[in-house]
């Protein structure tokens, strides 16, 4: 059975033929014996579109063939690892030491990698090990050129992010390889591959490391629209705002706005000439620009530009609504935000309500992509509920968002901490306006170390995050009359919280 569930036969001759796997079916005279227990098992369970045998519930057959695997191991030849990988992918998803067994076929024969992966990816699997076991395999196999141009090829899901970042590494190496030959030819591809490298880098929380290669894809954009702009400043403006994202998620605002100003100048003259083609980009531009404003203090002058991105946005999401209501939500939230800012709360709330409605909407059709920002979503609609005076209302909302955010952090921390310990602020500020003193310091010692394992990983950026709230923390105990917590050495999760695993 576990034979016949791992690999495919399209009729009952090739089925008994695999049958010879098992010693007791391996001999020329049990040809009848095969003949038999191929027709019945086919009668039994017939095979499903991948011609293996169809075993209901599924978990029982990949229970079993996960614990033939494990007694004999050489029950798979190198000719089957191609066979065998969707479903020990599948199993992975209830059985997680399917796992071992899927890393062993895989390493066995790397040239294979690329279509193993492309029949891995398509399962839709995912999970942290997962990711970081099939992530690891690119980075030790990557040295192979061959296998480096077909791995490219792949085209992999946002839900593997180590995977992704690993399969974008490979795309930068190989144009850096032929920009070094053929610079003319293939400089462009280099920068854009540049940026996606960005992009996945600020995915799993490293965003130093995102500068760094978004300001190597900027340096060649500028160089390439020096000499040919009508080609390439569209290409510069869209890096000059991955730029400005990257400058401002390491806190470095004044050139965060600076260069998104230079990419809000340069939309601006294309959608004057191009108004359909460039007016969604100078919205976003414009977007960035209004929190990029907001970050300096120029609370006042981040207005204009983000309503002109709402309004923009409705008029786009109005036409073309799957592909521009994710965007105008954004945009609504950060209009949000600028009222705020200003003090006009009340405007503010029900541009936040709409913005939370459409990502519950989209969160419920596709929650791999949309869970995190409607997890931001509701952090800001508790902020405007607190804003005006409805406090009761606003704390399950948080308490939604933080409990979304932990359960995305378990299984992404490098990307998800830093968002768990804002969400945790803003419990701590819940409750703090129920007047819920011990509320107010469980959530502050959770935060607190949410951000020592942030700053475990990257003390540069993080390490001020935890000191901070760390003494914040130990001031906070010592007002609540809890002297030994406050001196501590280390200041320990609440043991009656669900949270540890964050830790």
């Amino acid at each position: 059975m576990a034979v016949l569930l791992l690999l495919p036969a399209s009729s009952a001759e090739e089925t008994a033929e695999l049958l010879r796997r098992v010693p007791q079916f391996s001999h020329d005279t049990a040809r009848e014996s095969r003949v038999a227990v191929a027709r019945w098992a086919r009668r039994r369970y017939p095979p499903g579109p991948g011609h293996r045998l169809d075993l209901q519930p599924h978990l029982v057959g990949e229970r079993l063939v996960l614990d033939v695997l494990t007694r004999t191991p050489n029950l798979l030849h190198d000719d089957d690892i191609l066979a065998a990988t969707s479903v020990l992918a599948f199993a992975y998803a209830t059985f997680p030491d399917a796992l071992d067994h899927l890393n062993t076929l895989l390493t066995r024969r790397p040239d294979l990698l690329p279509d193993a992966l492309t029949s891995v990816l398509a399962t839709g699997v995912t999970g942290h090990p997962f990711d970081q076991a099939l992530s690891s395999l690119i980075d030790s196999h990557c040295t192979d050129v061959d296998l480096r141009t077909r791995l490219i090829a792949l085209d992999c899901a946002t839900a593997l992010p180590l995977l992704s970042l690993a399969l974008t590494r490979l795309h930068v190496e190989h144009f850096r390889l032929l920009a070094a030959t053929e610079p003319d030819r293939y400089r462009p591809d280099l920068a854009d591959s540049l940026i996606n490298l960005g992009t996945s880098l600020s995915d799993v929380g490293r965003p130093l490391e995102a500068l760094t290669v978004v300001e190597q894809a900027v340096a060649i954009h500028r160089e390439l629209a020096a000499v040919e702009p009508d080609r390439y400043r569209p290409d510069l403006a869209g890096s000059l705002q991955n730029l400005g994202t990257s400058l401002s998620d390491v806190g470095r605002p004044l050139e965060a706005l600076t260069v998104v100003e230079q990419a809000v100048a340069i939309h601006r003259e294309l959608a004057a000439v191009e108004p359909d083609r460039y007016r969604p980009h100078l919205a976003g531009s414009l977007h960035n620009l209004g929190s990029r404003l907001s970050d300096v203090g120029q609370l006042q002058e981040a207005l204009p530009p983000v309503e002109q991105a709402v309004a923009t946005y409705r008029e786009l999401a109005a036409v073309e609504p799957g592909r521009y209501r994710p965007s105008l939500a954004g945009s609504l939230i950060n209009l949000g935000i600028s009222l705020r800012d200003v003090g006009r709360f009340r405007e503010a709330l029900p541009l936040v309500e709409q913005a939370v409605a459409t990502y519950r909407e989209l969160a419920a059709v596709e929650p791999g992509r949309y869970r995190p920002d409607l997890a931001g979503s509701l952090i800001n609609l508790g902020i405007s509920l607190r804003d005006v005076g409805r406090f009761r209302e606003a704390l399950p909302l948080v308490e939604q968002a933080v409990a979304t955010y932990r359960e995305l952090a378990a299984v992404e921390p490098g990307r998800y901490r830093p968002d768990l310990a804002r969400s945790l602020h803003n419990l701590m500020a819940s409750f703090k306006q129920m007047g819920d003193l011990d509320g107010v310091l469980r959530a502050q010692r959770e935060m607190v170390v949410v951000w020592r394992a942030c700053a475990d990983r990257d003390p540069e950026l993080y390490g001020p995050f935890y000191q901070r709230e760390a003494a914040q923390l130990r001031r906070q105990l010592n007002e609540a009359g809890r002297f030994e917590e406050a001196v501590a050495p280390d200041l320990d999760i609440d043991p009656d919280t669900d949270s540890a695993a964050t830790s």
